[in-house]
């Protein structure tokens, strides 16, 4: 993928994980694209997942990274006594190379990716400040 692709779809995948909870639920540190973790839930997706029955081809999925910070409880919308952070992955997919990405499944990140996403985050927090107190 191109840079431009990746920032494109990095950028959907911010809105798209929005989108995934009541508003002030979760803080996004980071969104990003990371080719290994991307090769590994290809696989698991291809072999396990919805991959193995939709006849998508490998080049038209794509996987992003996301660390994040639950604020809120997902549930019930109440304080939380101190923020959880966890790592998912956005997985989208298109038709054809033409075609919009759309969000096809996300959630906790195989052992590998997860290992993988961890490590990149230790070296994120380095560099930047933590966006919940």
């Amino acid at each position: 993928m191109s840079n431009d692709e990746i920032s494109d779809l990095e950028k959907t995948g911010q809105l798209a994980f929005e989108q995934l909870f009541d508003e002030g639920v979760v803080v996004v540190n980071r969104i990003w694209y990371d080719s290994e973790a991307d090769k590994i839930e290809k696989n698991d997706y291809m072999t396990m997942g919805r991959g193995a029955h939709n006849g998508i081809k490998k080049k038209n999925i794509a996987v992003l990274c996301c660390d994040y910070y639950e604020v809120k409880n997902r549930y019930d919308g109440t304080e939380l006594d101190a923020p959880l952070r966890d790592f998912w992955i956005l997985l989208f997919i298109r038709t054809d190379e033409s075609s919009p990405w759309t969000l096809d499944d996300y959630g906790i990140a195989s052992k590998g990716a997860y290992n993988i996403m961890q490590k990149e985050s230790e070296k994120w927090d380095k560099l930047h400040p933590s966006p919940v107190g």
